[in-house]
């Protein structure tokens, strides 16, 4: 394994050769007008569409990494994220994802990726000293 590190991340995290995009993630449900907990809605953050449904609600950034066709790693930044979201999203080192969210189409292009489900469930959360990390597989 490459030992590298990355703001407080050892080893082969990032994937040195994997793909990856930074995106804007909104928290919540899409069927609740993104309120709730899960992913609401996820654009590249270089994205300027003013008609995003998340364009006023919580979100965070984070650099997206393909591990695999069947797993993504989400890092979100820390310093992009203000203390009450990260107590309310990313309590007791898990996150919740109360409904279903496929990736769009975008992202899905940048990640070289036909689909990708993130589904409903309790997820682990790892605590890098800059990152929070998320691992979602698209299998149930």
């Amino acid at each position: 394994m490459n030992q590298t590190q990355h703001k407080g991340i050892t080893g082969d995290a990032f994937g040195k050769h994997n793909k990856r995009v930074k995106a804007d993630v909104v928290f919540g449900m899409p069927t609740k007008n993104c309120i709730n907990f899960g992913i609401c809605e996820v654009t590249r953050t270089e994205t300027k569409n003013e008609n995003r449904k998340g364009c006023c609600k919580v979100k965070g950034t984070a650099i997206i990494v393909k591990q695999s066709d069947t797993q993504l790693r989400f890092f979100f930044e820390k310093k992009r994220m203000n203390k009450e979201i990260r107590e309310k999203h990313f309590e007791q080192e898990t996150f919740r994802v109360d409904e279903n969210y496929e990736l769009n189409e975008e992202i899905l292009r940048e990640l070289l990726l036909d689909e990708f489900t993130i589904y409903k469930g309790i997820y682990n959360v790892a605590d890098f000293e800059a990152y929070l990390m998320i691992e979602f597989t698209n299998d149930k």
